[in-house]
């Protein structure tokens, strides 16, 4: 079971998502595709984004393609999935939680005496500005 907020690093770069569908709609399907990201829930267990085709949204009468609801071809749509069933990279997390939490100059005493939810609230209070 995913268990939110959901953390995406791409890099040094790190972000929390609230829910699974904003993690997937925060990533670009072709990067996904490429292996940019890595996915976690808020426990450390890893996570797959997976970038598949989504349903068509065109229909045709007569010859002619018609457009619902967006673009009228083929387009992928982003997915999340357990890659674990027990979280088994919850230090590799605060790895990359604490990076960039240091570049970003919060103090080094309070981020070693941070577990992971700490950790994760910290990167989403940045980002809320």
């Amino acid at each position: 079971m995913i268990i939110p907020p959901i953390v995406t690093v791409d890099g040094e770069d790190v972000w929390v998502s609230q829910t699974a569908r904003a993690a997937e709609l925060a990533v670009e399907p072709e990067d996904v595709l490429n292996g940019i990201y890595t996915a976690y829930d808020s426990t450390g267990r890893l996570l797959r984004l997976r970038a598949e085709p989504e349903p068509s949204r065109c229909i045709e009468t007569k010859g002619i393609r018609h457009l619902l609801r967006g673009i009228c071809g083929p387009r992928l749509e982003v997915r999340l999935e357990e890659a674990e069933a027990q979280p088994q990279h919850a230090s590799e997390l605060a790895a990359a939680l604490s990076r960039f939490l240091s570049a970003a100059e919060v103090p080094l005493d309070r981020l070693q005496a941070a577990d992971l939810a700490v950790l994760i609230e910290l990167v989403a209070e940045l980002q809320a500005g």
